[in-house]
């Protein structure tokens, strides 16, 4: 790895704290310049202005969700419900454990009012639906394409829903993941459920 690819990453990681700790509206490049114990001028060097800055920001901690669908690895013997279930409890349990819904709150609401970053985000969009739909088929290819792509974007509109929800959600992750493989089939089977539940 570059010295160079290093900084941008010391860089996001500051710039993602001071989301979490100040919010979107309060970010300012001296504020990341400050945390990364750099020069303004300096971070400038790496990214000209905030909104680049944030662009790129959108890209990389989007990333991962993609990476995460596109290397899925799941036991063949499994049927396909129970490969689902597994994989929308790892993803939701992953949900848990980070910062992702202040995170992500304060990316989406940027992306509302900021163009370079809406175009990130609208690309992430793209990868990450071909990426599920990938996941998906590779589980079960006698899925119609036609329902397992209403079922990715509903799945991605269910992630985003639980990122930004899960502080204030009764449901345990457990019961999360059982209704959201439920809803799921009901795209992936053609408006029916008719795969036995585990």
């Amino acid at each position: 790895m570059s010295q160079s690819s290093d900084k941008v990453k010391h860089i996001f990681a500051c710039t993602m704290q001071l989301l979490v700790e100040v919010g979107g509206d309060a970010l300012s490049m001296r504020k990341i310049a400050e945390k990364a114990q750099m020069s303004l001028s300096n971070l400038q060097y790496y990214f000209k202005t905030k909104d680049v800055l944030l662009a790129e920001l959108m890209g990389y901690f989007l990333a991962d969700y993609v990476e995460g669908f596109r290397t899925y690895k799941s036991d063949f013997h499994d049927d396909p419900r129970a490969k689902l279930k597994r994989l929308l409890s790892a993803i939701l349990e992953r949900n848990q454990t980070s910062d992702c819904d202040k995170i992500f709150k304060e990316l989406w609401l940027t992306a509302s009012r900021n163009q370079h970053v809406k175009a990130a985000l609208d690309r992430y969009y793209q990868e990450l639906s071909l990426a599920i739909t990938e996941v998906l088929l590779e589980m079960n290819p006698t899925w119609q394409q036609s329902n397992v792509t209403k079922a990715a974007y509903f799945l991605i509109s269910l992630l985003e829903g639980c990122c930004i929800t899960r502080a204030t959600s009764p449901l345990t992750t457990a019961e999360l993941t059982e209704q959201a493989t439920r809803a799921m089939h009901v795209f992936l089977d053609q408006g029916k459920i008719s795969i036995t539940e585990t």
